[in-house]
């Protein structure tokens, strides 16, 4: 009886996916295949130019469009194609446990990398045209241009891969590592079902009751590891909020000072 309902509730969770994501895999395949393949030309095209074209590469509001460039064709070269190879196996693609991992640290890094990244952008674009003269000289240039383009690229990105890293090998967090490594069958520990992505995550129905078994476990470990992952939680947010309240402190207080020196001179 049991077993008859964890199937029909694993069975219910995998409607519900496909409902949300109403799309089927052939048309998402060929989304997928024809907006990467233009995309890949354009992407090379534009960095091109930006890259050895002299005036271009010198100009500082081209610096931070070819760091988002160069996630992007990161982005392109590795993430699409194994999305499009996946959909085109109609979401039944099988990988080892290491590159399950290796793959899900690597999403985890680059996408928000990305959006964190596009937002400084907008930001320099607003102290380029109405704070012009904080570039004037070659010191303001490094503190105020190269320094948190550079950082902004390297710590979202280590922020985000060492969270994952957390969630992914820490006994306490093994809830999040069985929901994007989730198998259609636990008795083969070593391949996983091609989930790591959120948004390629569709849960398999139970067909054993050794599955079923290995359900109730994890389970029960969710429940006693509960109080660590708030833990967690709250910690990240914490140095989350505490580094972006530090940041714009200190970007205000070296605006506001340079903005007098400025006046003075």
């Amino acid at each position: 009886m049991m077993a008859n309902d964890m199937n029909s509730t694993f069975a219910n969770e995998e409607s519900l996916a496909y409902q949300q994501l109403p799309i089927t895999f052939p048309v998402r395949f060929w989304i997928y295949l024809i907006s990467n393949t233009l995309s890949l030309p354009c992407c090379f095209f534009i960095l091109f130019h930006l890259l050895f074209n002299r005036n271009l590469r010198e100009t500082l509001s081209n610096h931070i469009i070819i760091v988002i460039l160069l996630l992007v064709l990161i982005m392109e070269c590795t993430y699409f194609p194994l999305a499009i190879h996946y959909y085109r196996l109609g979401g039944n693609w099988h990988v080892q446990r290491p590159f399950s991992q290796l793959w899900t640290y690597s999403l985890f890094g680059f996408f928000p990398t990305q959006t964190v990244v596009f937002a400084w952008c907008t930001i320099q674009r607003h102290i380029l045209i109405f704070h012009s003269q904080l570039l004037a000289t070659k010191a303001n240039r490094i503190l105020v241009h190269y320094i948190p383009s550079s950082n902004l690229s390297i710590c979202r990105y280590s922020i985000d891969g060492n969270w994952c890293v957390s969630a992914l090998f820490f006994p306490q967090f093994n809830s999040l590592k069985d929901r994007y490594h989730r198998s259609s069958d636990h008795s083969n520990s070593n391949y996983n079902h091609f989930n790591s992505c959120p948004f390629l995550s569709f849960p398999k129905a139970a067909s054993s009751p050794e599955t079923i078994d290995a359900m109730e476990e994890t389970k029960k470990a969710d429940h006693s590891s509960s109080i660590n992952r708030h833990s967690f939680w709250h910690f990240s947010i914490s140095m989350g909020s505490f580094r972006v309240m530090v940041f714009v402190w200190f970007t205000i207080k070296f605006i506001r000072r340079s903005s007098k020196l400025h006046a003075v001179l």
